[in-house]
Parts: C-alpha cells; sequence; structure tokens
C-alpha cells in the first residue's frame, strides 16, 4: 500500500511502509492512502500502527474510525491544526496544485529539441532530459524537484544558444 504524508506545508508521496519506516514519522503526521474520503493522523492508520508502535510504543489494537469523517471546504485532524481535504493535493485530472496554489513549471520541450537540432547538441540533450523529468516529477507530488529541471532546461537552452550565437562568428573565421 501507499502512503502520502502532509509535511512542511505540502502533500509528499507515494511512500511504501518501508520507506515511512526511515523517515521520522511522528503519530499525529497527516497521512492519506487509497480509500479514504480524508486525511487521517498516523496514529489512527491500521496499516501504520505496528510502525508506530515499535517507535512510540503506542497500543496497536486501538479501535480505528476513519471511513466515517465528513468535509465542508477543511478538515480537521486536531484541534490545533486544519488541512485541506485530499482533492485539493491529488485532483482527477493528474495535475497537482502546490500548497501554495502553483502550476506545473513549463517544460520547454521545444525550446530543447530546437536548440539540439540548431545550436548546441551536448547542452541540447541534458535540456531534453531535464525538459522529460518535469511532469513526472510534478505527477509524483515533488513540486521541488519539478521546478529544478524545469530551471535546469532553461538555462541549458540559454547556454546552448548563447554558445552557439557566440562560436558562429568564430566558425566563418577559419
Amino acid at each position: 500500500m501507499k502512503y502520502w504524508i502532509y509535511r512542511d506545508g505540502l502533500q509528499r508521496g507515494p511512500f511504501t511502509i518501508e520507506e515511512l519506516a526511515d523517515m521520522d514519522l511522528t503519530p499525529d503526521t497527516p497521512v492519506w492512502y487509497e480509500g479514504l474520503d480524508n486525511w487521517i493522523t498516523a496514529d489512527r492508520s491500521p496499516g501504520l500502527q505496528p510502525l508506530l508502535a515499535s517507535r512510540y510504543g503506542r497500543n496497536s489494537d486501538s479501535d480505528v474510525e476513519y471511513s466515517a469523517q465528513s468535509c465542508d471546504s477543511t478538515t480537521v485532524i486536531d484541534s490545533d491544526k486544519t488541512y485541506a481535504p485530499r482533492d485539493s493535493y491529488r485532483p482527477a485530472d493528474g495535475r497537482h496544485d502546490s500548497a501554495d496554489g502553483g502550476e506545473c513549471p513549463p517544460t520547454y520541450l521545444f525550446w530543447s529539441i530546437l536548440s539540439t537540432i540548431c545550436c548546441c547538441l551536448p547542452l541540447g540533450i541534458a535540456a531534453i532530459i531535464f525538459s522529460g523529468k518535469v511532469k513526472p516529477c510534478w505527477q509524483n507530488g515533488d513540486i521541488r524537484g519539478a521546478r529544478k529541471a524545469s530551471e535546469t532546461a532553461q538555462i541549458l537552452i540559454i547556454l546552448s544558444i548563447t554558445i552557439s550565437v557566440f562560436s558562429l562568428p568564430l566558425a566563418f573565421l577559419m
């Protein structure tokens, strides 16, 4: 089973139980997995109770009732924190809006291909590789990775064009 967690203002995942065991998962960490209507705390998830019991010494035989939760515009997990419902983090169309309301960064794939054909082959190929990483990162919830891949592709395209423009006059001189 794959779990998503809510940490540092962002939805992250999916993670397996083994991956969560390597993280500093706490009983009050918000989690979501297929089959849940809303986010719940990790200590209320039957699949995570053995992990938390071994780490924090909690009883894993507690009753868990998570399917009867209802939600208006927010889901309250504990009295101090409020989280938006699951759908604001994983829309049905597969597009992930980040917590700050952003959209998927540009891939620059067209410009990467154009710079490969017309300008500098090695930098253009590297730009194509980074352009191809943007959407998969975004769809997996790695918003920071998607933005970094987009920025790297853009920098490589600019470098490719710049090197080509400055080396073109040198080619005519020789």
